[in-house]
């Protein structure tokens, strides 16, 4: 008699395996929204913003960041310097104040936009 448990755990076995090897890289590679990745930041640290001052806060991270970038600094020092310029502009700014948290979470997403500042040979 066949054992419809063990065939159905197969078959989920497999669905998730394509999935993770296949759609999700596919669906990542379908486009960055760099916007809605920081609204969802906000939101994961217990934020809620409206669209134009989210993407006023996502600009300025990455004016920040960016600024930052030609510094003669180690990695970890941009980022610690990042947090506090981010968080002196948001209070210029907006009169916001976002704990580190969500000020970390917004850095590394500006990161990951720059372009590498290196050239490998």
């Amino acid at each position: 008699m066949i054992n419809w448990s063990l065939i159905l755990a197969f078959l989920l076995v497999v669905a998730l395996v394509s999935y993770f090897r296949y759609g999700a890289p596919w669906l990542r590679a379908k486009g960055f929204d760099y916007y809605s990745e920081v609204n969802l930041a906000l939101m994961f640290t217990g934020y809620a913003f409206r669209d134009e001052k989210i993407k006023n806060i996502a600009e300025i991270a990455l004016v920040v960041v960016k600024g930052l970038e030609e510094l003669s600094l180690t990695a970890t020092e941009k980022h610690e310097v990042a947090i506090v310029e981010l968080s002196k502009e948001l209070m210029n700014e907006f009169d916001l104040i976002l704990d580190d948290e969500a000020l970390d979470l917004l850095v590394k997403l500006a990161v990951t936009i720059l372009p590498p500042t290196h050239i490998q040979s």
